[in-house]
């Protein structure tokens, strides 16, 4: 995910959260990278999912890049992993 991914991404979400859904689980595993752009759409998306009550869950699959890039920005810990 990059800068030019990231407002459509930003988008999905933001619709995704404000939905009636009480989880929100993100699949990253076909991610290879995640932009500082990206990271800001997750950190935001994970304020918005704690206003409003919704459990936003990370699913990083088998590649773990972005998991990396995740936990170097320190986002691994309010937006968890999926099991």
């Amino acid at each position: 995910m990059d800068s030019a991914t990231a407002p459509r991404l930003e988008e999905l979400l933001t619709s995704r959260l404000r939905s009636a859904a009480p989880l929100l689980i993100l699949d990253l595993s076909g991610v290879s990278s995640l932009s500082s752009a990206a990271a800001g759409v997750l950190t935001r998306a994970s304020l918005l999912a704690q206003q409003r009550g919704v459990a936003l869950r990370v699913a990083p699959g088998a590649s773990h890049a972005a998991m990396r890039a995740l936990d170097a920005a320190g986002l691994t810990t309010p937006l968890s992993a999926a099991v």
